[in-house]
C-alpha cells in the first residue's frame, strides 16, 4: 500500500485549481490562516487576491472575527463586492473593507436588525461605491432617501430588493436633492405618484424598475395617486430606455395614472414590461411611444369578452405581428392572464389548475413551454384541491428556478387541508431550490404542512400572515420546523400581536430567527 501523502507536499497547482475552489472566501480563511505554514499562508492570499466576491454575512461571523482576520489579508486583490450585514458593518470595519479592498464598488446589505439609519448611510457615504443592494429597508425611510438624492452620492446603481416596507412618501415633502450619477434604479413604491416625486430628483436614469407591492383601494378620482398635471412642470429623465412596472392582482384599476406615467418617457423609452392589472392594452400608449422596440408584458384582465374563444380570437390578430403570446383563462375567477414570450420577469401570479391548458398564439408543444426567469411564484388558492400532481410536475417543468412559493387565499376562506390530497401521493421529485415559503391564508392543517416541508425540503425562510396566526394554534408547528429553516417570519394586522413574540421565540431552535411587521394591507 502507498503512503499517504502529506499536505503540504502537495504541488501548488493542485491547491490554486482545485482544493481551493471547493472553499467560499471565509471558509478558506478560516480553514488555512490559522496554519503556521508561510507557503500554505501564500497560496491562500494568492488565490484570494483572483476572487472577484466576498460573503460576509453568515451568522457566525462577528465583527471583531471580520476586523481582526480581514486586517491580514494582502491588499491590491480583485474583489470588486461584498455581501455583509448590517449588524457587522460599523466605521472600523468598514476602514478595513476600503483599505484590504481598494477595488470595490458594489456591495449587497443583508438588513437583519433596526439600528440608526443616520449612522449606517453616513459609513457607507465614506466607501466610495457604484452599486448598492439593500434587502430592505427601515420604516424611517429618510436617511436612506437623503444618502441616495445627494450630488455627492457616487451610487450608479441602486436595488431594494424586499418589499415589505415601500417608498410611502412623496419627495417633495422630505427635501430638495438630485443625484446626477444614478442610472440603474430597482424599488419598491406604494404608489405610482410617489415614483412619480422621485423622477426628478434622479434625472439621468436609464433604467428603472418598480414594483407596487402595497394593496391599496384605488378610488375613481384618483387612480394609482399619480396626476399627470402635478408633475409637468417636473423634469424628468429623457435618458430612460427601459421601463419595467410590477404590481400585484389586487390592483384592478389601472387606466389613464399608469398610461401618463408612461407617457413621459416618450421620447427615449426603447424597451416596455410591466406586469399589471389593466383594464384593456391601449394602442395609443405604443403610439406614443415612438422608439419603443420591444414590449413585454404579463398581465391580468377580467372576463372583457362573453366567452373565452372570442377574447383569444381577437387578442390573437392583435398580437401576432408583435410577439408570441400565452394566454390562460381562468375558470373559477372568469379572468385572464396574458404573457409575452420569452418570459422576463421573476415572479408569476395567480398559478392554478387553469394553467395546465394554456393557449398559444404561435404553433408550440405542450411540454416546450419554459419560463427560467421565475423566482417567485403565487398559487392561488380559489379552490380547495390546488397541489395535483400534475400541476406539480408541470411547474417543476416549466420554472426550474422557482426559490420562493406563496400561498394565497381567494374568496371566501378553504382549509387547504386537503390541498395535498391523500389519493395524490407526493410526486417523485422534490423543489430542491424553493428556500421561501409564504403562507397568506386562513387555515392549513399540520399535515399539510408537514407534506408540503416534504415537497420543499430546503425551505430556509418560512412566511405566515395574521391570517394564519388567528385561525390556529402554531407553537405546534414551531417545534417541527425543519432543520433547514432559518429564519421564522410572521406577518401582524396589529401591534398588539407582538405580545406573542416571545412564546414563539421559546419554541423555536436556537438557529432560527424570529422576525415580524406589520401589515399595511
Amino acid at each position: 500500500m502507498s503512503p499517504l501523502t502529506d499536505l503540504f507536499s502537495l504541488p501548488n497547482e493542485l491547491f490554486l485549481s482545485d482544493i481551493f475552489t471547493h472553499f467560499d472566501s471565509v471558509d478558506l480563511i478560516k480553514l488555512f490562516n490559522s496554519i503556521e505554514n508561510r507557503r500554505l499562508k501564500c497560496l491562500v492570499w494568492a488565490s484570494l487576491q483572483t476572487r472577484m466576491s466576498i460573503d460576509l454575512a453568515r451568522v457566525e461571523l462577528s465583527n471583531q472575527w471580520l476586523t481582526s482576520n480581514l486586517s491580514f489579508l494582502p491588499s491590491g486583490n480583485q474583489t470588486i463586492a461584498v455581501r455583509i450585514d448590517n449588524t457587522q458593518l460599523n466605521e472600523t470595519l468598514a476602514a478595513v473593507i476600503v483599505k484590504v479592498f481598494p477595488k470595490l464598488t458594489r456591495v449587497e446589505v443583508i438588513m437583519l436588525q433596526e439600528r440608526p439609519q443616520k449612522e449606517f448611510f453616513l459609513i457607507l457615504s465614506r466607501v466610495n461605491l457604484d452599486s448598492l443592494t439593500l434587502s430592505s429597508i427601515a420604516n424611517d425611510q429618510n436617511e436612506m432617501l437623503i444618502y441616495v438624492c445627494n450630488s455627492q452620492c457616487t451610487l450608479r446603481y441602486l436595488t431594494i430588493t424586499e418589499d415589505n416596507n415601500p417608498i410611502h412618501t412623496p419627495l417633495e415633502e422630505l427635501f430638495y436633492h438630485y443625484n446626477y450619477r444614478l442610472t440603474c434604479l430597482s424599488v419598491a413604491v406604494i404608489d405610482l405618484g410617489v415614483a412619480a416625486s422621485l423622477m426628478c430628483h434622479v434625472p439621468v436614469l436609464e433604467k428603472l424598475v418598480l414594483r407596487l407591492p402595497q394593496r391599496r383601494r384605488c378610488t375613481a378620482g384618483h387612480p394609482r395617486e399619480y396626476r399627470d398635471e402635478d408633475h409637468r412642470s417636473s423634469q424628468w429623465s429623457n435618458r430612460l430606455q427601459l421601463l419595467s412596472i410590477i404590481a400585484p392582482r389586487a390592483y384592478t384599476r389601472i387606466t389613464s395614472s399608469f398610461y401618463d406615467f408612461v407617457r413621459r418617457f416618450g421620447s427615449s423609452l426603447e424597451r416596455l414590461s410591466f406586469y399589471l392589472t389593466p383594464q384593456a392594452l391601449e394602442r395609443e400608449l405604443l403610439e406614443q411611444l415612438p422608439r419603443l422596440t420591444r414590449l413585454d408584458f404579463c398581465i391580468h384582465t377580467g372576463p372583457t369578452y362573453p366567452h373565452e374563444s372570442d377574447a383569444r380570437r381577437l387578442f390573437d390578430q392583435w398580437s401576432v405581428n408583435q410577439r408570441h403570446v400565452i394566454s390562460i383563462y381562468h375558470s373559477p375567477g372568469r379572468f385572464h392572464t396574458r404573457f409575452t414570450l420569452p418570459f422576463v420577469f421573476d415572479r408569476l401570479e395567480i398559478v392554478d389548475a387553469s394553467f395546465l391548458d394554456f393557449h398559444s398564439n404561435l404553433p408550440m408543444a405542450d411540454d416546450s413551454l419554459r419560463l427560467p426567469t421565475v423566482r417567485h411564484i403565487s398559487f392561488l388558492c380559489s379552490t380547495r384541491k390546488i397541489f395535483t400532481n400534475t400541476l406539480l410536475e408541470k411547474i417543476h417543468h416549466t420554472c426550474p428556478r422557482v426559490h420562493s412559493i406563496h400561498l394565497t387565499n381567494a374568496g371566501p376562506p378553504l382549509c387547504l387541508s386537503i390541498t395535498l390530497a391523500k389519493l395524490d401521493l407526493l410526486p417523485s421529485f422534490t423543489f430542491q431550490m424553493v428556500t421561501q415559503l409564504e403562507i397568506d391564508h386562513s387555515s392549513t392543517s399540520l399535515p399539510t404542512l408537514r407534506r408540503m416541508f416534504e415537497l420543499f425540503p430546503r425551505v430556509e425562510h418560512l412566511v405566515i400572515s395574521y391570517k394564519f396566526v388567528e385561525s390556529w394554534r402554531i407553537v405546534q408547528p414551531l417545534c417541527e420546523l425543519p432543520k433547514s429553516v432559518r429564519r421564522f417570519t410572521v406577518q401582524l394586522k396589529y401591534d398588539k400581536g407582538r405580545t406573542n413574540i416571545d412564546q414563539w421565540q421559546t419554541c423555536l431552535p436556537f438557529s432560527v430567527e424570529l422576525h415580524s411587521y406589520i401589515s399595511k394591507n
